[in-house]
């Protein structure tokens, strides 16, 4: 059964700091980093309900209305395939890169 979400997107406030680090802190280190996209992390329950592919289009958006041509990222292999998805490239990949276990994957996604 889907799930419809509502998205809201607002300016970060501090007030929000503890959420966002326990956020973080519950995606790390499995999911590992995105450079260029200031981490994309959801609560592990939400995950697969469409939160990160509006924040995904909400970055390529953002990326676009800057005039960026490229968004660069740097990722793991248990988020890569998310990336790929909206078509970013791997440009490289580091066994171990991230920790043991975690590799890095360097991707573009050319917009």
């Amino acid at each position: 059964m889907s799930m419809l979400v509502t998205v809201l997107f607002r300016p970060y406030s501090i007030a929000d700091r503890e959420d966002c680090l326990a956020i973080f802190d519950a995606n790390s280190p499995e999911y590992g980093a995105r450079t260029a996209l200031c981490w994309i992390v959801l609560e592990p329950q939400s995950q697969g309900a469409g939160i990160g592919s509006a924040m995904m289009k909400r970055a390529m958006s953002s990326a676009r209305a800057s005039r960026s041509s490229v968004i660069e990222i740097s990722t793991s292999q248990k988020s890569a395939p998310v990336f790929a998805k909206f078509g970013a490239d791997t440009k490289a990949i580091a066994k171990d890169g991230w920790d043991f276990g975690l590799d890095r994957i360097d991707m573009e996604l050319y917009l």
